[in-house]
């Protein structure tokens, strides 16, 4: 069985905070050189006393289902705590370190397991699997095209350092923290234009992105749109999630390119070419063929 569970074991605020079972819990101060305004981050949960209990909830649950994914969101140890009756760390001199230690062990566990982990933070060589691709959250407040743009920009740099598949994108069908109506993909048939570009940007660079709202496609037409970009990606899904070559990065002042590369599969290349302008371009391109192993075939 296949599952997924998404958890915000994540941040312990300045205050109270809530337990698993709903009871309040009050928070030490902050060391006396430390200044912290309301809201300001305390602990992360995984320190409490409560780590425990909501390591064997996880555990439990994922040996009861069958569950293969895990994407915890907030996975957090960087932030100092003063309490000293906190069960995995003794004072504000260890905090983050045994913070640390334990999401780590968590994450090492997992792998163990076999389980795919998404997580916001760069815990690779801890058995993370998958990381936000380039972006910051706020860019979806943009309107469309600016997001569409800032986006792609962001997976063309990124994706010099991390393969297709270990990052997402984010497509905010509905408003996500803020920008409005100009921010959102949804209706899908009013804003067809914008909808497939964001279907085309991602499948074809080979990054999953996280559609945010209650649907895909509102009639007929938009749900021939999203199938055509999905049987596009499983068609060429060997391709789109290999390796790539930087061919032009988007500057939104003339077309910008990638090449996938892979020698070892059928389809050893894929160009991806954008065209952002608003008028036709016509343009001789020169693609770099060495890593696609047919460089002295064509």
């Amino acid at each position: 069985m296949t599952s997924l569970i998404w958890t915000e074991v994540g941040w312990v605020r300045t205050g109270t905070v809530l337990t698993p079972r709903g009871e309040s819990l009050e928070m030490a101060a902050s060391p006396p050189d430390v200044s912290l305004s309301s809201g300001d981050i305390v602990c992360t949960a995984v320190s409490l006393s409560r780590y425990d209990h909501i390591h064997d909830i996880i555990f439990n649950f994922i040996n009861k289902t069958g569950m293969s994914m895990l994407e915890t969101d907030g996975p957090y140890g960087g932030q100092t705590c003063s309490a000293h009756n906190h069960t995995h760390h003794s004072s504000y001199d260890d905090s983050v370190f045994q913070q640390n230690r334990l999401q780590i062990e968590l994450y090492h566990q997992l792998k163990q397991m076999n389980i795919f982990v998404n997580q916001p933070d760069g815990y690779f060589f801890q058995g993370g699997n998958k990381v936000g691709m380039g972006y910051n959250e706020d860019q979806y407040n943009l309107p469309r095209w600016q997001d569409l743009s800032v986006s792609r920009q962001g997976m063309y740099d990124d994706t010099y350092y991390h393969l297709p598949t270990q990052g997402w994108m984010q497509v905010p069908l509905i408003q996500y923290h803020g920008g409005g109506e100009a921010a959102e993909f949804d209706p899908m048939s009013r804003y067809l234009l914008e909808y497939e570009w964001a279907l085309a940007q991602y499948l074809s660079y080979g990054v999953a992105a996280c559609y945010r709202g209650p649907r895909l496609y509102d009639n007929v037409q938009t749900m021939g749109v999203a199938g055509k970009w999905v049987d596009f990606y499983k068609k060429y899904r060997g391709i789109v999630t290999s390796d790539i070559v930087h061919v032009r990065r988007p500057d939104m002042q003339d077309f910008d390119c990638i090449l996938h590369v892979n020698p070892f599969i059928t389809n050893r290349g894929l160009a991806v070419v954008f065209n952002p302008t608003s008028t036709s371009l016509n343009f001789t391109l020169s693609l770099p063929l060495y890593y696609t192993g047919i460089s002295n075939k064509v």
